[in-house]
This record gives structure tokens, C-alpha cells and sequence, in this order.
């Protein structure tokens, strides 16, 4: 099998994928009683179904370019690969890190609780004293 025909194998299981889950979402939305759902919940609906269509668009938006790069020599989609790539990985690499500075700087419960006890013993002793 060529590489065109892998890559057309492949798009048409992930369209037809799509498809198909498409069609359970459309059904179900088709049973939401928007009527009955808060403000918050709405929002969340919103927001999810925007980011089911979003990627379509952006999808549409790539096709585009790709009729405006018939010739395969625009490196415009390899450079916003390797940015995001980059993102993604100092995302995960301070993300990380972040992790790593809380659980080194937190003290354990017992042991914040103890101390809380301790301060509050010394200053209830301190003011007997007076």
C-alpha cells in the first residue's frame, strides 16, 4: 500500500468515526431540556459543544492552506507544529515543576496542625503568666 493510499485509509476511518459520533451527540442534544438547566450548566454546554466545533473550523481553515500550498514548499503548519510542541512542553515542564515546589514546600497536616498547637500553648502560657 502507498502513502496516498494509507493517508486516505486513514482519513476516511477517522471521518467515519466522526460521523458516527456526531450522531449520538446530535441525538442526545435532540433530549437536553435546556429549559431545566441553570446558568452554569449552560455554559458548560456551550463550551463543550464549542469545542466539538471548533476544531472544524480550524480543520476548514487548513484545507484552505493546503490549496494555497500545492507545491509543498510553504513550512508555515511545520512552524506552528514545533511552537506547539515547544508550548506544550514547557506547559508540562512548569506544570511539573510547579508540582514539585508544592509538594516540597507544603508540610504534612499532622505536622502543620502540631505546630499550630504548640504556638497556641506557648502564647496561652505566656499570657498566664502575666
Amino acid at each position: 500500500m502507498d502513502i496516498l493510499s494509507k493517508i486516505l485509509k486513514h482519513e476516511s476511518q477517522v471521518f467515519n468515526e466522526y460521523l458516527v459520533k456526531r450522531q449520538l451527540m446530535l441525538q442526545h442534544l435532540k433530549n437536553v431540556n435546556v429549559s431545566l438547566l441553570n446558568k452554569n450548566q449552560l455554559n458548560v454546554l456551550t463550551h463543550d459543544i464549542k469545542s466539538i466545533i471548533d476544531p472544524v473550523k480550524t480543520s476548514i481553515s487548513e484545507i484552505d492552506y493546503y490549496f494555497t500550498n500545492t507545491d509543498f514548499k510553504k513550512t508555515d503548519n511545520l512552524k506552528k507544529s514545533d511552537q506547539l510542541k515547544t508550548m506544550l512542553f514547557l506547559y508540562v515542564l512548569l506544570n511539573q515543576s510547579e508540582t514539585e515546589d508544592t509538594e516540597e514546600t507544603e508540610a504534612p497536616e499532622s505536622e502543620s496542625v502540631s505546630v499550630a498547637e504548640s504556638e497556641s500553648e506557648s502564647d496561652s502560657s505566656s499570657s498566664s503568666e502575666v
